[in-house]
């Protein structure tokens, strides 16, 4: 893990299928390398899967052992950051609409 964050190179594979375990669901993302050679790597198990069959999914992967991949992954800080517009928008503003409209 450690050396994927270091010196990893990010790939885009594709989704191409899901297996399914205790966990929950995992995809496997097929991807290539630079040099062009093919090779697939399993996500991590969650409830819900990252990405639909064919959809392209970010590949972190070591450029000496292509083998050694993973998903990237999901980042939902632009998510998190407008939820957190929107409730301090929408708090204030419900609460001046009662105001008005309660008399």
């Amino acid at each position: 893990m450690f050396v994927l964050r270091v010196r990893g190179f990010r790939a885009r594979g594709t989704c191409v299928r899901y297996t399914y375990g205790r966990n929950g669901v995992a995809v496997v993302v097929g991807f290539e390398t630079e040099s062009g050679e093919s090779f697939r790597c399993l996500g991590p198990s969650t409830a819900a899967a990252c990405a639909r069959v064919g959809e392209p999914v970010d590949v972190l992967h070591d450029p000496r052992h292509p083998k050694n991949a993973e998903v990237a992954p999901v980042r939902y800080g632009v998510a998190y950051a407008w939820s957190v517009l929107a409730l301090v928008v929408l708090a204030p503003g419900i609460g001046l609409l009662v105001w008005i409209l309660g008399g």
